[in-house]
């Protein structure tokens, strides 16, 4: 949250949301961290989900530990342009990073002249979606 300048005369924007955004939920409770096996006889015909997969979001784990940052497995992010912009969609969101390519930054490349307001939305993915 919060406005900055762009003083540069190109078309590259830098995202840098480090620490900013954070499931108190899933860490406190540490609900990422890996599970150890619970050794005992399941017969192979009960023992079929080893693997969850989220396909919403592309996000897979398993036993092991889940690749986060504070409890956040993917961001998203969307571009608007014009002083008055209004938050978009859902849907018009792209999947910056996620899964085994967690970072907390991005860069991009977005088209504009002296004068132009552009905002940059971020939405934060936990592994409820």
């Amino acid at each position: 949250s919060g406005r900055r300048w762009k003083t540069i005369a190109n078309n590259n924007v830098s995202i840098d949301w480090t620490n900013h955004f954070y499931n108190t939920f899933l860490v406190k409770r540490s609900l990422l961290k890996p599970i150890n096996p619970f050794h005992v006889s399941i017969d192979s015909a009960y023992d079929l989900q080893q693997t969850i997969s989220l396909n919403a979001h592309g996000i897979s784990f398993s036993l092991t530990k889940v690749k986060s940052f504070n409890g956040i497995v993917a961001m998203k992010y969307a571009v608007t342009y014009g002083i008055a912009s209004k938050r978009p969609s859902d849907s018009s969101f792209t999947t910056v990073v996620s899964g085994t390519s967690l970072r907390q930054t991005h860069s991009l490349s977005t088209p504009t002249r002296d004068g132009d307001s552009i905002f940059v939305w971020l939405m934060a993915v936990d592994i409820f979606g």
